[in-house]
C-alpha cells in the first residue's frame, strides 16, 4: 500500500496535474504458464480481466483519492473472480489439448518401438553375424570429440652450397678492393 501524490489527471489546458491519492496493489503468486493468461478460450467476453502478468506474480492496482474498504474489497473481488472465470473457460481447451498431445506422442512412440521390434526380430532370425556399422552412432551415445595440439613440423635444414669459383674470385676481388689502403696525401711545399 501505498501513499502520496500520483500524477495521472489531465486538467483542462493539457497539463500533467498531480493529486493527493492512494494506490493499494492486489498480487496473486502463481505456478506454471504465464502465457495462459495472454490465451482466449472457445468462451470469451469482451471486458477480459485488467491487470498486470509478472514471472511469477499476476497484479491489479487501485488508485483513488479516498477509497472506502468495501469500494477496494469489491475491486479486487471482481478481479478475482473475472480471472477464475477466464481460467475456467480456459482449462476445457488445456486439458483437450494435453489429452491430444499425450495420444498423438503415444502413437509416434509405439509406431517406433514396433518398427524397432521388426527389425530386431529379422536380425534375430539370421544364420550369419551382422556386421556392425561404425559410421552411426548410437542414440543414446555423443560423440566425443579430442582436441589435439598441432605441432608444426619444419623440414630438416639443408647444409649450405658452396659459391662458385667464377663467383667467389669476383666477390674476393671486392674485398682485397675495399680493403686495401687508401692512398697518402702527397704534401706540397710551395715557396
Amino acid at each position: 500500500m501505498q501513499f502520496g501524490r500520483h500524477s495521472g489527471s489531465y486538467g483542462y489546458d493539457g497539463d500533467r496535474v498531480t493529486i493527493d491519492g492512494q494506490r493499494y496493489t492486489l498480487e496473486i503468486p502463481f505456478s506454471g504458464d504465464r502465457t495462459l493468461f495472454f490465451c482466449q478460450g472457445m468462451t470469451s467476453t469482451f471486458n477480459p480481466p485488467r491487470g498486470q502478468v509478472g514471472q511469477d506474480v499476476l497484479s491489479n492496482t487501485l488508485i483513488d483519492r479516498d477509497p472506502t474498504p468495501e469500494q477496494i474489497n469489491s475491486t479486487f473481488e471482481s478481479f478475482l473472480n473475472s480471472v477464475k472465470q477466464h481460467l475456467g473457460w480456459l482449462k476445457g481447451a488445456v486439458d483437450q489439448w494435453n489429452t491430444a498431445i499425450a495420444s498423438v506422442v503415444s502413437g509416434h512412440v509405439a509406431t517406433r518401438q514396433a518398427r524397432a521390434d521388426r527389425v530386431g526380430t529379422v536380425a534375430s532370425g539370421l544364420k550369419f553375424a551382422l556386421k556392425p556399422r561404425n559410421d552411426r552412432t548410437a542414440t543414446f551415445a555423443a560423440p566425443v570429440a579430442v582436441r589435439t595440439k598441432i605441432v608444426p613440423h619444419l623440414p630438416a635444414a639443408r647444409p649450405a652450397a658452396r659459391p662458385e669459383p667464377a663467383l667467389s674470385n669476383a666477390i674476393g676481388g671486392m674485398l682485397s678492393a675495399s680493403v686495401s689502403p687508401a692512398p697518402r696525401p702527397v704534401r706540397v711545399a710551395v715557396r
